[in-house]
């Protein structure tokens, strides 16, 4: 061997023992400059961080106002995220551009405690990007979304607060109005996603909306991802939606599941939204792609007796779904809607009542949302369905109703009546010995791993104040990192029709 080919293999080993570059942590300041390093004295602007960040760095983000259209493009490794860290959660604030920050085509990237508002179209806009886990944020006053992900897997989105988007976007190519604007929206068949302990309310659209069906003209495989139209594993846990869907056209149900698959909601609520509760279907797509095989356990959704299309919907071949323990109280609609094609849900040990229509708790409906029929809930029991389920007032359930405290009463009827979760039930650390039905306070253990708790930060030191009162109304009830073009998601959730 040459003298250069040794020269060479000792370079080579060198490099292999000293092991990957050291983690740096920056610094990002509204008083910094770009020509800084980032560390004696810190940059100015987040895409000059965005341009320099490597596996392992975290950018400190100082508190102050930074300006929008950041483009992030560089993965980091499952035990070297890449992080933004905001010193003081929401205090650290990216305003304007046409998406406020987007991340393409970046593995393992962390977002903690930004505040992103007023982009004309977008907040955070995530694509064909893997592990990202976005925590303690704000997303506020944005055109469409709040945050929209497109064909990313194994997502962590936790703690966050998404308010007041949908206020519309409209330029030569697009026109998206109101309801459209969905607090958090995870699209196109990225599986997996953990979605918990976020308070979304006075969006547009929806509170949440998962769906799996993408733009048609892209199947296959993509980086790291099956673009299949189905997203399957989605958690979604303790996270409380109000006030959404004042849409002009319409608006969205608290939440929408779309071609969502072997997936859990628990412990939601959802209260005082102004379109659906929780809506399963497949948006036109065809009921080869509705939500299957889901487990939907100890929610409650509450509506105000003159408000709320639905409490909970199963439409266009969502099939198979799994109904336990929730309290459904619908306003001027129907606690359960149905249709042919999605056959009647496995639903037992709930609470269904509608304040306007107890004629009809359970609706049947057309694929389009056309009701067709019904039945009281007397009725429904003699069908033998919801046996062991209930027709309560919400008056007699809840701690109270004038203060939006949806923790059981002390007597409620509720409390120690739901089914125990055990076999096709079994959530893993469960909260509480007995079984109620309904929701309940949330406390630190999450219900599902994190998939990058190595980087988890401190928790915000300030808490997400709790919802203004509600008045009852008039009854008294109540890596390789090369770019894959994607076009933007389709427009497939904002039509003024009756089922989301």
């Amino acid at each position: 061997m040459t003298f250069a080919a040794r020269l060479l293999c000792w370079a080579g080993l060198a490099v292999a023992l000293a092991g990957p570059a050291r983690a740096t942590t920056y610094r990002c300041a509204p008083g910094g400059s770009d020509s800084e390093d980032g560390l004696t004295a810190p940059w100015r602007t987040l895409q000059h961080a965005a341009n320099h960040l490597r596996p392992g760095d975290t950018v400190l983000v100082a508190d102050g106002s930074y300006p929008g259209g950041v483009v992030h493009h560089t993965s980091g490794r499952r035990d070297q995220p890449i992080t933004y860290q905001a010193e003081h959660p929401g205090k650290a604030v990216v305003s304007g551009g046409i998406i406020g920050f987007l991340i393409d085509n970046s593995d393992w990237v962390v977002l903690d405690g930004l505040k992103v508002r007023s982009a004309a179209s977008r907040g955070v806009r995530v694509l064909v990007s893997h592990h990202l886990v976005v925590r303690h944020c704000t997303f506020c006053d944005n055109g469409i979304e709040g945050i929209i992900t497109g064909y990313c897997n194994d997502l962590l989105i936790e703690d966050n607060e998404s308010y007041g988007n949908g206020r519309g976007f409209h330029d030569s190519d697009d026109d998206f109005p109101a309801s459209k604007g969905h607090g958090i929206y995870v699209s196109s068949s990225g599986d997996r996603p953990v979605v918990r302990r976020n308070r979304c309310h006075d969006n547009g659209g929806c509170g949440i909306q998962v769906n799996g069906y993408g733009d048609p003209d892209i199947n296959g495989q993509l980086r790291g991802v099956v673009a299949d139209h189905i997203i399957t594993g989605a958690v979604l846990t303790d996270n409380i939606l109000y006030r959404n869907g004042r849409g002009e056209d319409g608006g969205g149900a608290g939440i929408n599941l779309q071609s969502v698959r072997d997936s859990l909601l628990y412990n939601n609520l959802l209260y005082c939204n102004f379109a659906g509760g929780i809506a399963c279907f497949a948006d036109y797509a065809g009921p080869q792609w509705g939500c299957q095989n889901n487990r939907l356990i100890n929610n409650t959704i509450y509506f105000k007796p003159d408000e709320g299309r639905y409490g909970l919907q199963f439409l266009e071949g969502s099939k198979g779904n799994l109904v336990r323990n929730n309290i459904i109280a619908a306003g001027r609609g129907p606690a359960l809607e149905y249709d042919v094609a999605s056959g009647e849900p496995d639903s037992d040990y709930n609470v269904l009542f509608s304040a306007r229509e107890p004629s009809r708790v359970v609706a049947v409906a057309t694929g389009d949302g056309d009701v067709t029929g019904g039945f009281s809930f007397a009725a429904w029991q003699r069908h033998g369905r919801d046996a062991r389920s209930q027709n309560v007032t919400p008056d007699r359930l809840f701690a109270s109703l004038n203060g939006a405290d949806f923790s059981l009463a002390q007597a409620s009827p509720a409390a120690g009546a739901g089914a125990l979760l055990t076999g096709a039930l079994a959530i893993a650390n469960l909260r509480q010995g007995r079984q109620d039905i309904g929701w309940s306070p949330p406390v630190e253990e999450s219900t599902e791993p994190a998939p990058a708790e190595k980087n988890a930060s401190p928790p915000p030191t300030e808490k997400t104040p709790a919802a203004p009162p509600i008045d009852k109304g008039t009854v008294a009830m109540p890596t390789d990192t090369g770019a894959t073009p994607v076009p933007d998601e389709p427009d497939r959730d904002g039509d003024d029709d009756d089922r989301n």
